[in-house]
């Protein structure tokens, strides 16, 4: 997400979907990587992200990993039983 100038591989933080936003409080403090600066990157990797997602997915839904997960783990106790 929003990076230390002149360093962009430098991450302070990340987003995913869902709205999902994840900050290096220590990296932005220490640094004094301003909020503005923060939300402006974040609302451009997020419409990147929408880009990709739609593009990767072409028009199907999310996985539900959490169900498929569970629907697995079922699946091989009944097999085990």
């Amino acid at each position: 997400m929003a990076s230390y100038p002149g360093y962009r591989e430098l991450a302070t933080g990340a987003i995913a979907s869902g709205g999902v936003r994840v900050l290096n409080d220590d990296l932005v403090s220490a640094h004094r990587v301003p909020r503005a600066v923060i939300d402006k990157v974040a609302h451009e990797e997020q419409v990147e992200l929408q880009r990709r997602e739609r593009a990767y997915r072409n028009g199907r839904a999310p996985v539900e990993l959490v169900r498929d997960l569970l629907d697995g783990a079922a699946q091989t106790v009944s097999r085990t039983r």
